[in-house]
């Protein structure tokens, strides 16, 4: 075994590959986290083996409540429960036009930021509020999962409590905040923090189709998201079928213990204005947009390690109006970085390397075979292509 760090990138590419095809296969009835032998890649209508992870407020509760079915004296074993997803103690209701589901659905989108920082936005015909109950269709947004590898030990070490309340967390963060002001920085001691190989989180958006999305070309999921039209204005649930644009998958191995961070997207998320996709579902650009900066307006970015800031450039300059491009917003929960207006998205910063569109390829040509072989017809994996590993 070579280990991860003496791979090359076309080798990492594959092994992002082989995680994203596992992760995709059927899950087994009941058994979360399980694929099905008895079904083929690409076919079946139920959940798929991440879709089944725990979301993180089955893992983490950090209130004083306990995880959905744990119990102390056999907390692996309740990994199985079905999803419940609590906040505060509660479960949040179904909206007014929102009939009960027998069950919940398994992606839980209580996520509508980038990690805090902003929004993003599909652009595209929005779809009519009063048909959805979704106040701001074109958002997209996110679902964080784990699987059991990551709940049992969470459960092993009560980390799913808050700091004040776990004794073994505040000694852990102690111990990690110590380390991180050390310079050189010297290895902690234990207690700290450190997940076992072989945990998987997964990061994934969503967003509705609309007219100019070809349904065939997306992984089609029941999502549960959330808005506050319950009694003065309190949280309540819609579900829906919405379509998979990104999934982010990062793993812990034996020879990568600070993880392998893998990037999946649908083929056709960068549009030009007109709606035409930038880039072919290997990653090659087809569509070269007109305005050759990355973003419209362009961005500055200013590092600091205290406080890094981006700008719009040149100062003043006005902000983009969006017609079928993916923009994004400042998060309105804050000052905002830019200044609040519209950011669209013309091509990325990086381009998709010339090893991982190989891979891609690859993996598209082998998808294809497989398909073929086994009388499955409009697989959408083959327009989801590896960003970077």
């Amino acid at each position: 075994m070579q280990g991860a760090l003496r791979r090359l990138l076309q080798q990492a590419a594959a092994f992002a590959w082989q995680e994203f095809i596992a992760l995709n296969w059927p899950a087994k009835a009941g058994d979360r986290d399980k694929p099905d032998p008895n079904q083929k890649f690409g076919t079946g209508s139920g959940p798929l083996v991440w879709e089944t992870f725990r979301s993180k407020v089955e893992i983490f509760n950090l209130t004083k409540g306990v995880p959905p079915g744990y119990s102390p004296t056999a907390p692996y074993g309740y990994y199985n429960t079905p999803p419940a997803y609590f906040y505060a103690h509660e479960l949040v209701p179904a909206c007014q036009l929102q009939a009960e589901p027998a069950a919940p659905a398994w992606i839980n989108l209580d996520e509508t930021t980038q990690i805090s920082l902003d929004q993003m936005f599909a652009g595209g015909p929005p779809i009519e509020e009063h048909d959805t109950g979704n106040t701001s269709p074109q958002l997209i947004r996110f679902a964080v999962k784990a699987n059991h590898v990551e709940y049992e030990y969470v459960a092993e070490k009560q980390y799913y409590l808050s700091g004040s309340n776990s004794a073994k967390e505040k000694a852990a963060t102690n111990n990690i905040n110590a380390y991180a002001k050390t310079r050189p920085p010297v290895a902690p001691k234990p207690t700290f923090i450190s997940f076992k190989p072989g945990t998987v989180e997964i990061k994934s958006a969503w967003r509705p189709l609309n007219a100019y999305d070809n349904p065939a070309r997306f992984h089609v999921q029941t999502v549960r998201f959330y808005e506050n039209k319950g009694p003065d204005n309190a949280p309540c649930y819609f579900e829906q079928k919405w379509g998979l644009i990104a999934l982010h998958i990062i793993q812990k191995t034996p020879s990568a213990p600070a993880f392998i961070y893998a990037t999946f997207e649908q083929a056709d998320n960068i549009r030009q204005p007109n709606a035409a996709p930038v880039e072919d579902p290997d990653g090659n650009v087809i569509n070269p947009p007109s305005d050759a900066t990355p973003t419209t307006p362009a961005l500055a970015y200013e590092d600091s390690p205290n406080a890094p800031k981006v700008t719009v450039t040149p100062k003043g300059a006005p902000f983009c109006t969006p017609q079928n491009n993916l923009y994004f917003k400042d998060n309105p929960n804050d000052a905002g970085l830019t200044g609040g207006g519209a950011i669209c998205v013309n091509q990325r910063y990086e381009p998709i390397p010339p090893d991982v569109i190989a891979v891609n390829n690859a993996a598209h040509v082998a998808i294809t075979g497989y398909d073929t072989a086994n009388g499955i017809a409009n697989s959408p994996w083959l327009y989801y292509k590896l960003v970077s590993v």
